[in-house]
């Protein structure tokens, strides 16, 4: 068990929370949030992990193509679209099919710990895809400064080291290249837990696998620790963001059922009170090297 900080490395930290699942603890020096149970967490072909996500794959194609285009979209105002992109824990590839019919120019990369989601991908996508548990042994297959853009797509609230594996990225980028990040906001976690509960009862107090929980003011400061300076950060909310808030849920036929989510949906669509109350359903970054 890891009392100190994964993300500033600090051993000042405190319990934050204590559910079902476990405790979270709270670092009092960064303020970020994390499991202590720190060790194999990752195991992308847990049954836990199977359950939670290999099972929605086909259910998810549809929001998974929504939510490509609002990414591609976002690092597009950002970074140049072409030349090498790398996505770490690529899943279904869903990123590849939109880069590949809006921006020709990219030579696209994944890396997958998963053997079921890396079984799933046609002949041709496993041409672009290193499969492998191991993401170092992974990335020493990527020669450094060879990547104009990395990604991180819902993978950094899963890793048992967070700090190491941004050094690992930076040594990767190209001097100009830039890491795109998207984590879930936790900018309050405890309320999060009590309204999940209400729109999914009996559901689990967090996500399978996830051990680390980032608000923007924390993630920020866990990049510039890590030698990264933040060239955009946002809040994205769940009024502009259907499809993911959807996806969390646990995909269309779960929304379709549930008359409070959609309720929830449609309220905030009308009211604009998660900008009034500067909340958003997840974060997206774009990062440089210092």
């Amino acid at each position: 068990m890891a009392e100190t900080c994964p993300f500033c490395l600090q051993p000042d930290t405190k319990i934050y929370l204590t559910a079902k699942e476990g405790i979270l603890r709270k670092c009092r020096r960064c303020h970020c949030v994390f499991n202590p149970q720190r060790a194999n967490e990752f195991d992308a072909d847990s049954e836990e992990l199977n359950t939670g996500y290999n099972a929605l794959i086909e259910k998810m194609a549809g929001l998974d193509a929504q939510i490509g285009k609002k990414i591609a979209n976002f690092m597009a105002a950002h970074l140049e679209m072409s030349g090498n992109f790398l996505e770490i824990g690529c899943g279904t590839c869903f990123l590849s099919k939109v880069f590949r019919e809006n921006y020709p120019r990219i030579r696209y990369t994944g890396i997958e710990s998963s053997s079921k989601f890396f079984d799933a991908l046609s002949h041709e996508l496993k041409k672009q895809v290193f499969f492998d548990k191991d993401l170092s042994a992974a990335l020493d297959r990527i020669p450094d400064h060879s990547q104009n853009a990395i990604i991180l797509n819902h993978v950094l609230e899963h890793l048992p080291d967070p700090r190491a594996t941004m050094l690992e990225l930076k040594k990767k980028l190209s001097e100009n290249g830039g890491i795109y990040l998207e984590v879930p906001n936790e900018q309050w976690k405890k309320a999060q837990i009590m309204v999940r509960n209400i729109l999914k009862p009996n559901a689990p107090a967090w996500f399978a696998g996830h051990i680390n929980f980032f608000t923007k003011e924390n993630l920020g400061h866990f990049l510039d620790h890590c030698g990264f300076r933040v060239a955009a950060l946002k809040r994205e909310s769940i009024a502009d963001n259907q499809a993911t808030f959807i996806k969390m849920l646990g995909g269309e036929e779960v929304y379709r059922d549930n008359r409070l989510a959609q309720f929830a949906y449609h309220l905030l669509r009308l009211t604009a009170f998660e900008k009034l109350i500067r909340y958003g359903i997840v974060l997206r970054c774009i990062c440089k090297k210092n």
